[in-house]
């Protein structure tokens, strides 16, 4: 069976600046990373780096390989090779902690990735690039691994020259909650959506 593509959630991060943990952070009743999961929307999904979050959403818990360099890359590697052993044409990532996600992303990463055939697309909003709100190809997975053995940890956006960026109009659909501040203003734009004639954020 080949799978359109499947997802990840990158949940590896220590939320120094948060303080507790974000994935599991409730905003409108629900840990963060289960917005995140609602948004990419996908047939299969794993979690990479949080096993209770993976639990919690019945996902595919992921770990970072081990004995390479340290970095997100790491864990989209970890999803790569997992998209790949369940033939997916693509992996849609995200972090945890972006809970507003447009529920369109993948679909829109994907047609972008497509149309000019290469094999990563991401977001970016006038606030600059979301470079792990990405779709990749997961035939990408030997290339990282040649520059992890090689100490090598490249920025996101360098993984390849054969990509896209993909604007995204909504700034706030990618804001990363890093505050008690940041997860107070996502509660209230879900609260906003919930109540908006265009429908709601949590169906």
């Amino acid at each position: 069976m080949i799978m359109k593509y499947v997802a990840a959630i990158l949940a590896g991060g220590r939320s120094r600046r948060f303080g507790t943990d974000k994935a599991m952070a409730k905003i409108a009743g629900k840990p963060m990373i289960a917005h995140v999961a609602h948004a990419l929307n996908a047939e299969m999904l794993a979690v990479v780096g949080h096993e209770e979050a993976a639990r919690y959403l019945q996902a595919t818990s992921l770990s970072d390989p081990l004995n390479i360099v340290s970095g997100p890359l790491v864990g989209v590697l970890a999803a790569l090779n997992w998209a790949a052993s369940l033939n997916a044409q693509w992996l849609v990532t995200a972090p945890c902690d972006v809970p507003l996600l447009p529920k369109n992303m993948a679909q829109i990463l994907i047609a972008a990735a497509e149309a000019k055939d290469v094999d990563i697309a991401y977001a970016e909003t006038r606030d600059g690039p979301h470079a792990l709100c990405a779709a990749w190809r997961p035939s990408l997975a030997p290339k990282l691994e040649k520059l992890f053995a090689d100490g090598v940890h490249p920025p996101v956006r360098d993984v390849s020259a054969n990509k896209v960026h993909v604007m995204f109009e909504s700034t706030e659909d990618f804001i990363n909650v890093n505050s008690a501040e940041d997860l107070a203003g996502a509660a209230t734009h879900l609260e906003r959506s919930a109540i908006s004639p265009l429908g709601s954020a949590n169906d």
